[in-house]
């Protein structure tokens, strides 16, 4: 299951979200450790939902155009959160 995570920058602060899954926001000092924590923040977030057998929300992704803009690094822009039911969280490299 993937989950997109988008991250801003404001002004040495960085803040995670993951809009399909409420709540799930948090912010760190540096890209590599928002991540981190957002890892964890998602983790708690379908533990929970484990504990009270309820079921991860589905994500749809619909496609708006051929293209999609790119971010250029430290700018605000989204990536995409592996969720293994094994291993936890596994996040790409940007």
């Amino acid at each position: 299951m993937s989950y997109y995570v988008y991250i801003t920058q404001v002004d040495h602060c960085f803040i995670a979200d993951v809009p399909a899954l409420p709540g799930c926001r948090t912010f760190g000092r540096s890209e590599a450790e928002v991540l981190e924590n957002i890892r964890d923040v998602v983790r708690g977030y379908l533990q929970s939902l484990r504990k009270k057998n309820r079921a991860a929300p589905k994500v749809k992704v619909v496609k708006l155009s051929e293209q999609v803009p790119s971010f250029p690094r430290g700018a605000s822009g989204r990536s995409m959160v592996n969720v293994s039911s094994k291993n936890g969280i596994a996040v790409p490299p940007l």
